[in-house]
């Protein structure tokens, strides 16, 4: 079973909706445990097994929802499961 864990900024609406969606997309793949998580000021960042899957800390701008979930996917395949 393979372990994400997606963080997000506990002030920043915007990245805790991101981090809901990268959640609310992960959650339902075969054996993937997703867990959220608060984070620092202007953080989204997600893991797989501990190891970085997508890293954006800044408070001028937002990440793109489809480059998360487009790095996130590419961790999963190439994390072992």
């Amino acid at each position: 079973m393979q372990h994400v864990v997606v963080r997000a900024c506990p002030i920043c609406p915007v990245r805790r909706a991101l981090a809901a969606h990268v959640a609310t997309e992960f959650r339902w793949y075969p054996g993937v445990h997703v867990e959220t998580a608060g984070g620092g000021i202007g953080e989204l960042s997600v893991t797989v097994d501990g190891r970085p899957a997508f890293r954006s800390r800044g408070i001028l701008t937002f990440p793109n929802l489809q480059k998360v979930l487009r790095q996130v996917r590419l961790a999963l395949t190439a994390s072992p499961s």
